[in-house]
């Protein structure tokens, strides 16, 4: 009877005690589920801070790293260093040999000519007294009235003013007989400097704003096959004798603009996309074969630096040319925007309008390394 009597409070202590499970239950759930809403929220502020990260280092004018995952190099090229121009070195004679100048804007180039006409006096001999505007214009010949190092700093612009690899090709044998007054049988050595896109685009505008927003459109002569490109083929950007008041979103919404990927127009031979002409192929054919000649005649000519990697590209002169400078390469503070003067949406033009010049510079660093690789390996 006893038994019975308590077993409602027995009951009661049941029913309380299953309650109370229910409620540990339903917390611990709601815990567990503050748990994973706190990992994801904790997982995705991470991967923002990542992507800001990423991209800031991205467009940073004075990193000289970019990152390509997401941009596919079309039109890869099988290269071997074993069988690359770099081994084929050259005891350079200056009346024999002719350093080749392809100057392309904002790379560092005028640095590099400097170093040329400067610092190489056990093989160029140079004087370099005479000074026009703010360059020096040096007389390079040897004694037997031969110029060995063709350049802005020793041949002016006879080729126009940054001459392009097409322009080089149709005007440098003809030029040369002017310089020398004579014509003599040459072997050219073609060189250049690369250097990353965005921080070239970007310096490029810098230069402009601080030279009275002068371009070089208007002394770019543009030669191909023949003939110059007209303003049908390149319209200018801009109205009278400077692009007044450019700032960078003027500046990438212009097509015409020759800054877009000029690295990989200038290296390439603009004949195989018939010049100037775009009504020939769509723009994607175009940029296709474009990319493919510039990367063939980057990896071809005889000597290329890039300007983020100065001591490097000393060594790989020097090892090519088996020749010594006088000075030591050092990276120089070049023409550049601040990084907060540039808005999100202006940077992501920049990029979309050197898309050719960012594969090209992928691929020029990988050729690039390699050979130094290839040195270091040959030294050891």
């Amino acid at each position: 009877m006893a038994s019975l009597i308590n077993r409602p409070d027995n009951l009661h202590i049941r029913h309380r005690n299953f309650t109370g499970l229910q409620k540990k239950v339903h917390i611990d759930n709601y815990t567990e589920m503050n748990r994973f809403m706190i990992t994801v929220l904790l997982v995705y502020l991470m991967i923002v801070l990542i992507g800001y990260i990423c991209f800031q280092e991205y467009f940073s004018i004075t990193t000289v790293h970019l990152q390509y995952d997401n941009i596919k190099d079309r039109g890869k090229i099988d290269f071997n260093p074993d069988e690359d121009v770099l081994t084929e070195k050259n005891d350079f004679n200056p009346d024999e040999d002719v350093l080749v100048i392809l100057h392309i804007q904002k790379t560092g180039g005028s640095v590099f000519n400097s170093h040329l006409v400067n610092d190489l006096s056990s093989k160029i001999p140079c004087n370099c007294s005479l000074k026009l505007n703010k360059y020096y214009r040096c007389k390079c010949f040897t004694g037997n009235g031969n110029l060995p190092v063709f350049s802005p700093y020793s041949a002016d612009w006879i080729c126009g003013v940054h001459p392009y690899w097409t322009d080089l090709q149709e005007c440098l044998e003809k030029a040369m007989d002017i310089l020398e007054q004579k014509h003599r049988q040459r072997k050219f050595h073609y060189i250049t400097m690369v250097r990353n896109p965005i921080s070239r685009y970007l310096s490029e505008l810098a230069h402009m704003q601080s030279h009275q927003f002068k371009t070089w459109r208007k002394v770019t002569r543009l030669l191909c096959n023949g003939k110059y490109a007209n303003q049908d083929e390149v319209p200018y950007c801009y109205q009278g004798d400077a692009w007044e008041n450019v700032d960078l979103q003027s500046f990438t919404n212009c097509e015409y603009n020759l800054a877009h990927n000029r690295q990989t127009r200038m290296l390439a031979d603009m004949k195989k996309v018939n010049c100037y002409n775009k009504t020939t192929m769509s723009e994607v054919e175009r940029n296709k074969i474009m990319l493919q000649s510039a990367k063939e005649n980057l990896v071809n000519l005889d000597f290329f630096g890039l300007t983020e990697y100065q001591k490097e590209t000393q060594i790989l002169f020097e090892h090519k040319f088996n020749i010594k400078f006088d000075q030591d390469f050092v990276l120089k503070n070049y023409t550049v925007i601040k990084q907060n003067e540039i808005s999100e949406f202006e940077k992501n033009m920049a990029l979309s309008r050197n898309k050719l010049d960012i594969q090209l510079y992928s691929f020029a660093k990988s050729v690039f390394f390699k050979r130094i690789d290839f040195i270091r390996n040959m030294k050891n």
